[in-house]
C-alpha cells in the first residue's frame, strides 16, 4: 500500500493547519508526489471516498492547479480521467503562500480595528 513520506506527511498536516479540508491535503499532496494520478487511486492510496476526490478536483480545477484528460477504453462504459499538474508545483507553493499571506493581512487588519474600536467603547 502506498505511503507517503515524512515530507509529504508534514505538508499534509499545514495544509490542513491552514484551513485545508483533510481530503484537499491529501489530493494536493498526492497529485504533488505522483504527478499524474486517477480518481481510484487518490481513493484507494489516500483512503478517501469517490465524492470527497472529486470535490476536491473542482476546487483545484477551478483555481487551475489541475487539468483533466480523458481515458479511453474499447467498449462500452464509463469514462476515466486523468489527472495532473496544470502548473509547476513551485507555482502552486507561491499561490499557496500569497493565499495565506491574504488571509493573515486581512486578519492583522481586522484586529487592529477591533483593538482601535475597543479602546474607543473603554473611554465612553
Amino acid at each position: 500500500m502506498f505511503q507517503l513520506n515524512e515530507n509529504g506527511k508534514k505538508l499534509m498536516g499545514l495544509l490542513q493547519k491552514f484551513r485545508y479540508s483533510v481530503a484537499d491535503a491529501k489530493v494536493l499532496t498526492y497529485i504533488l508526489d505522483k504527478k499524474i494520478v486517477t480518481s481510484k487511486k487518490i481513493e484507494r492510496d489516500m483512503d478517501l471516498r469517490q465524492p470527497e476526490v472529486s470535490i476536491s478536483i473542482k476546487k483545484f480545477r477551478k483555481r487551475g492547479i489541475i487539468d483533466v484528460a480523458e481515458i479511453r477504453k474499447p467498449g462500452k462504459g464509463r469514462p476515466s480521467f486523468e489527472y495532473s499538474l496544470k502548473i509547476s508545483p513551485d507555482k502552486i507553493r507561491k499561490d499557496i503562500i500569497l493565499q495565506i499571506e491574504k488571509k493573515v493581512a486581512k486578519q492583522v487588519s481586522e484586529m487592529e480595528e477591533l483593538d482601535l474600536t475597543m479602546k474607543k467603547v473603554i473611554k465612553s
